[in-house]
């Protein structure tokens, strides 16, 4: 019948639930006590749940976070954990202040923001990253962190959410990078907003894999 007078059965469903929700707010009560007041007091039988995993999705109902009862790292809940190489990825690339830019360059005469971060995590962990930015920032040994969260070592890449034409290298929390800018610049640290034309901000990734 709701169909038939142009309301959805999604819609119902919402309401229902918004209307269950409600009444478990004003009574104080936990969801699945809601529940079994709804039902007579007897609520079905089936494979039970922990108690921490049920009582972890009723805060994450009444606060309005999903994150908190997944605990997954794509869903804002666990936060991802530095690999501890960060400094020494910061150290080999501040070796490289004062060398000129130069597209596809990888030496003393030259060198590109990508290669830079080739021989920062070359010489300073002897890992080696892919070669240009496009593939970096696909590596399998990256891991995407909010930008507020950057530390030593993490790679921004601009501009955020597209194909990336540059990479730097954060230097400290965020702060500032390090990286080889364009022709007729050399590599240099500068704060992590003038890295890049227009101010615009990076996607932030962090290594988390191991030394080698």
């Amino acid at each position: 019948m709701a169909s038939k007078e142009g309301i959805s059965g999604t819609a119902v469903a919402l309401a229902t639930a918004g209307a269950f929700l409600m009444y478990v707010g004003i009574q104080g009560v936990s969801i699945r006590d809601g529940l079994r007041a709804l039902v007579g007091g007897k609520l079905p039988t089936g494979t039970r749940r922990p108690t921490g995993a049920i009582d972890s999705a009723e805060a994450a109902l009444r606060t309005g976070t999903p994150g908190a009862a997944s605990g997954s790292a794509s869903g804002g809940g666990t936060a991802v954990p530095a690999s501890g190489v960060g400094p020494k990825i910061v150290a080999e690339a501040m070796k490289w202040k004062g060398v000129k830019y130069r597209l596809g360059g990888a030496s003393r005469d030259g060198i590109d923001c990508s290669a830079l971060v080739q021989v920062a995590f070359r010489d300073g962990i002897g890992v080696l990253p892919p070669r240009t930015t496009y593939t970096q920032v696909k590596w399998n040994q990256l891991r995407k962190v909010p930008r507020e969260d950057a530390g030593p070592g993490d790679l921004a890449f601009w501009p955020a959410g597209g194909s990336p034409g540059h990479v730097a290298i954060v230097v400290d929390d965020g702060r500032t990078v390090i990286h080889a800018p364009r022709p007729g610049k050399v590599v240099e640290v500068v704060p992590i907003g003038s890295a890049f034309t227009g101010g615009l901000k990076p996607d932030v990734y962090r290594y988390v894999g191991k030394k080698s």
